[in-house]
């Protein structure tokens, strides 16, 4: 969907060229770079209120196709700012490229960090804010002040350094509790948020630790001696909304003599 909305504003910046002329650059950054950060947080937001859940019928068509989209709209304005950066700007298209692609590389690198501090929809926001904070610097970049404008995104490219402050507060904010902005259906499962007693994202999972529950352990291979009526503390264990595994708080050890506990 990255791919497809990057595509897709590329072309359509294309089959514009007219309207962007070299004059009018920092000024069309500034809009699309800030249409960016707005529609991120909206596409966030959407997203985790959407079910994405397979059904056999023509119900799921239309389901993911408006979830792609939702996805895909943000990378519009993205394609669109990168393509103007490569084709509008008086620097060489070959140090152009090259910044272009640096910033590529520190994204790959700079999500491992991000989501190792950070939750996923906290990640998005931050992203959101990073693209903002860009967009001032794009506002900073023309030789002329910004004409007064009427447009809506053009006006509220104008608070861009606002937005930021806002966006970057807003991440921590919400990555400071399990109870905040998080997807509703995870893997055709409703998201119950109200036994969640920790949660860590990295890069590739997302790991759930649920309260601990006082009932009969589980074990793969329980001694035949063990009490029926045992019990021990455990708390079940999520990685990125599956059940992996039930971890006991204290391993127990039946042997001929009384129960004992070891951590």
């Amino acid at each position: 969907m990255a791919m497809f909305g990057m595509t897709a504003g590329a072309v359509w910046m294309y089959y514009r060229g007219q309207r962007f002329t070299r004059e009018k650059l920092p000024q069309d950054l500034t809009s699309f770079a800030s249409a960016y950060s707005l529609s991120r947080v909206a596409s966030l937001l959407l997203q985790i209120s959407h079910a994405p859940v397979q059904v056999v019928s023509a119900t799921m068509l239309v389901l993911w196709t408006e979830l792609a989209l939702v996805m895909a709209t943000p990378f519009f304005f993205a394609g669109v700012v990168v393509s103007l950066a490569l084709t509008r700007s008086d620097f060489p298209v070959g140090q152009v490229y090259a910044v272009d692609l640096v910033g590529a590389s520190l994204g790959c690198l700079g999500v491992l960090a991000v989501l190792g501090a950070l939750d996923g929809p906290s990640a998005i926001i931050f992203i959101a804010a990073v693209a903002s904070l860009g967009a001032v610097f794009f506002a900073r970049s023309g030789a002329t002040p910004r004409p007064v404008v009427h447009n809506l995104v053009e006006r509220v490219s104008r608070w861009s350094g606002v937005t930021a402050s806002v966006l970057f507060g807003a991440a921590l904010l919400n990555a400071a509790t399990c109870h905040s902005i998080q997807p509703v259906v995870v893997k055709d499962r409703v998201d119950n948020r109200t036994n969640v007693q920790y949660e860590k994202w990295n890069s590739y999972s997302r790991i759930l630790s649920h309260y601990p529950v006082t009932a009969e352990p589980m074990l793969w291979a329980p001694s035949p001696t063990m009490p029926a009526a045992l019990s021990a503390a455990a708390r079940s264990l999520n990685m990125t909304a599956t059940r992996q595994q039930q971890c006991s708080v204290s391993m127990v050890t039946w042997t001929k003599s009384p129960i004992s506990n070891s951590m």
